[in-house]
């Protein structure tokens, strides 16, 4: 969750999930900044049936923005599938627009275009700088339909967990 300290920038008030942590660095997708497009006018342009999707697809972040990726939960699988943690994967192939154009999904999901990466040791000393507020991953935030709230909304989940901690 970005911190009130990071108040300018594309990371303002964003949340994000982070889906890989590693020697190479770290990657993740934002989950609150809503695109124009909805699933269902990238299955049409991409050749698919639309099956009504009017669900919007997410900028997931500056990295390969028109890249398109599925966060999802662990119900469901595509030929790309990668699980993040016990409750969420992602996927980003054709097999899962296919999948989605027959309304074979997950019980919950996003579509996702880009994503957000730093270097090694950057997120790190970017949250030793108070830049970014540390959550664990849920589905009630993860998935939440309010994304024009879901700042506010993981500010005051984070706040509630900093009082139980030192109280």
């Amino acid at each position: 969750v970005a911190s009130p300290k990071l108040n300018s920038g594309i990371f303002s008030r964003t949340v994000a999930l982070i889906t890989e942590h590693n020697r190479t660095g770290t990657q993740g997708v934002v989950l609150n900044r809503p695109s124009g497009t909805t699933v269902g006018k990238l299955l049409s342009e991409t050749g698919h049936p639309d099956a009504g999707w009017s669900d919007i697809i997410l900028m997931g972040g500056p990295i390969r923005e028109r890249s398109i990726s599925l966060l999802h939960t662990n119900d469901w699988y595509s030929a790309s599938t990668h699980a993040i943690n016990d409750t969420f994967s992602i996927s980003n192939d054709t097999f899962m627009l296919d999948k989605l154009a027959m309304n074979n999904t997950p019980r919950e999901w996003l579509m996702i275009a880009g994503s957000a990466g730093w270097a090694p040791g950057q997120l790190e000393n970017e949250i030793d700088r108070d830049l970014w507020l540390t959550l664990d991953a849920n589905p009630a935030i993860v998935f939440s339909s309010k994304k024009d709230e879901l700042w506010n909304i993981a500010i005051e989940i984070y706040s509630q967990t900093m009082v139980e901690t030192f109280f």
